[in-house]
Formats: structure tokens, C-alpha cells, sequence
């Protein structure tokens, strides 16, 4: 069975990269590269912006390796609504059932 691959765009993502990359600690891009699991000719170019398209697992490896805030490293801040990356739960249906009833017709006693 083939895996699926899923991709993450963005803009400006290499900068916010190099800029956290250089924040004290510094991390060379030759050890965030070992530690994401890439080259440092692809991490190059990267932070130049020339990859506008990176695989959803060096992104989050990425972020990891930064200890960086992904929403930050996609959209430059984290105050945005425009992206949710968190899986949030369904919402429970009404329960019309009267007190002390379970909603579900299986779970009522009989």
C-alpha cells in the first residue's frame, strides 16, 4: 500500500526558518538539516524561499527541531483563525431525551 503524501504551501516560510534558526541558540543549517532529515542544499534553499512546497513530515520536523510555534512558521503569527491545525472533537447531537432517558434507544432500561 502507498503512503499518502501530504503537502503544506506557504509564504515566507524560509524566512521565518532562517530567522529562527539564527535566534540565540544559533543552529546551523547543516545541523537543523541532520535533525530534520533533509540535505543542507535543500534547507538552502529553503530560506532563500526557492521550495514552496515541503512534505507535511519535514514540516512538522522543522518546527520540532526550532521548538517553534508551527501556526507562526506557516502564516507569521499565531493569532490567526485562518488555519486550525488542531483536530477539534464532532459535536454532540442535542439530547431531546426527557430527565433521567439515555438519548441513544439501546441504552434506555426497558
Amino acid at each position: 500500500m502507498n503512503a499518502v503524501r501530504y503537502t503544506v504551501e506557504f509564504e515566507n516560510f524560509g524566512a521565518r526558518i532562517r530567522e529562527s534558526r539564527l535566534r540565540e541558540p544559533t543552529i546551523t543549517q547543516r545541523d537543523l538539516a541532520t535533525a530534520v532529515g533533509i540535505s543542507q542544499a535543500k534547507l538552502v534553499k529553503i530560506e532563500k524561499g526557492l521550495v514552496l512546497k515541503l512534505d507535511a513530515l519535514e514540516f512538522f520536523r522543522l518546527a520540532d527541531a526550532l521548538a517553534e510555534n508551527v501556526r507562526w512558521l506557516l502564516v507569521g503569527h499565531t493569532h490567526s483563525t485562518a488555519i486550525n491545525l488542531r483536530a477539534d472533537p464532532a459535536p454532540t447531537p442535542p439530547d431531546d431525551s426527557p430527565p433521567g432517558e439515555a438519548a441513544h434507544p439501546k441504552a434506555r432500561k426497558k
